[in-house]
């Protein structure tokens, strides 16, 4: 072989061995890694929960909170084992699934894993609304309460022509019940009653006896820029005359009255104009008068 030819196999020999050599080095891309763990916390008859705490563990460890929608999520899952689970699950409820053991063994595996339960803890609230004994109908009934799990209830029901009204599957809790009288009667207690649901398929009963009324009232309330103003003169004058001054929410209130033509006047606070300064009614049967005198300051 002459030294033409040894040159030309040196460098072809070279250059398999750098060709080799960058092959093997040349960086590889790791595949995208999607698969991931999520699902929905709800409780009947509420929906879904939020707030609640949840854990993986496995391969990894991590703890996230349901959001507003009740979902929770863990992302970028390394294949391997995993177990989701309620860390506190909520109190007097049942889930169908209190842990969930599932296996990742793709980098864009999802898995559906939710926790659905049901309160074992429930009622009914009903009763009568009587006025001076007699059944009185659509009167307006409040319901609003704190569940046992933390969740803000509140629901409306107004009576029937028998005067009963009714709230179904109540969540355990402690509430406050009223109703709300009619501007011609009134309720012991403003028609609040406070009450708890502690166990399954309970019942209360809350009846209203109210009383109409004898007398005549005038609730009223002085606003400036639409906030209550206090210390703000109040004159009664017509069939009856008394002088108040409003209390700190800007609330005034004059009381037992009889039948009759009445007039009230304010003194506006210093800055402020009214577009009226007085107002008049006439009481014709028992009744609550509501009078609002809005005013603005700049």
């Amino acid at each position: 072989m002459n030294r033409t030819n040894i040159r030309i196999a040196l460098v072809l020999g070279i250059l398999a061995v750098f060709v080799g050599c960058s092959s093997d080095d040349d960086p590889v891309t790791p595949p995208t890694v999607t698969s991931m763990v999520r699902g929905t916390v709800a409780v009947q008859p509420w929906g879904d929960l939020e707030g609640i705490e949840i854990t993986l563990s496995g391969v990894a460890s991590h703890t996230t909170l349901t959001g507003s929608d009740g979902r929770y999520e863990f992302s970028k899952l390394a294949s391997g084992s995993y177990t989701v689970e309620m860390t506190n699950p909520p109190a007097h409820v049942v889930f169908e699934h209190s842990s969930h053991d599932f296996t990742i063994s793709s980098s864009s595996q999802v898995v559906e894993a939710d926790f659905f339960g049901v309160l074992t803890v429930s009622g009914q609230v009903t009763g009568i609304i009587t006025i001076d004994d007699a059944p009185v109908a659509d009167i307006q009934v409040n319901l609003y309460g704190s569940a046992i799990t933390g969740e803000i209830v509140t629901h409306t029901d107004h009576s029937a022509t028998d005067g009963r009204y009714h709230f179904n599957q109540v969540p355990g809790g402690s509430y406050q019940l009223q109703a709300i009288s009619p501007v011609w009667a009134q309720f012991p207690d403003e028609g609040i009653v406070l009450f708890k649901i502690e166990s399954a398929d309970t019942t209360v009963t809350i009846d209203y006896a109210g009383v109409a009324r004898s007398k005549s009232q005038i609730w009223g309330e002085v606003e400036v820029n639409g906030i209550g103003e206090p210390g703000v003169v109040v004159n009664l004058t017509g069939d009856a005359s008394a002088e108040i001054t409003t209390d700190a929410h800007g609330s005034f209130q004059f009381t037992d009255l009889d039948l009759g033509n009445y007039t009230v006047t304010i003194t506006p606070p210093a800055g402020a104009t009214f577009s009226e300064e007085s107002k008049d009614t006439v009481f014709l049967n028992p009744r609550v008068e509501i009078m609002i005198f809005n005013g603005t300051r700049p």
